[in-house]
């Protein structure tokens, strides 16, 4: 059922907790813990969704924030591009126009990392709003 690569999504999720309860924490383990929170965490948006019966749309626009939230950059934007496509379709507009908006999110999604990374590197790396 959460499967993903012919493993047990739990039986994963299990193991990386085991390292990172036993102090074997790194960044690999972190990343992975993240990628099987994100999976879980669309799958249950998946169900929940279809379950009230909304359009698949909305639960991708709602996979995209989860994804977000977690930290799952390219989840979010793969969740957004298939929300716009969706929205798309159900407005009326060509594959063209779908197409167009899909690139202006990219561009757009481009534009804030780079501020933010200006921005992280105008702060030398500390947090902003904590006092120091």
């Amino acid at each position: 059922m959460f499967g993903i690569g012919g493993g047990n999504i739990f039986n994963i999720a299990a193991q990386v907790a085991m390292g990172v309860a036993t102090g074997g924490s790194s960044i690999a383990m972190q990343m992975a813990m993240r990628a099987v929170m994100s999976a879980v965490g669309q799958q249950l948006l998946q169900q929940m969704g279809q379950s009230l019966g909304l359009p698949q749309s909305m639960i991708d626009m709602a996979q995209a924030s989860f994804c977000s939230a977690c930290g799952d950059t390219m989840g979010a934007q793969q969740n957004l591009q298939e929300a716009i496509g969706g929205l798309g379709e159900a407005a009326g507009f060509s594959p063209f126009e779908t197409g167009a908006l899909q690139n202006q999110l990219d561009n757009y999604i481009a534009q804030l990392v780079l501020q933010a990374a200006q921005e992280f590197g105008q702060s030398g790396g500390r947090e902003q709003g904590q006092a120091g």
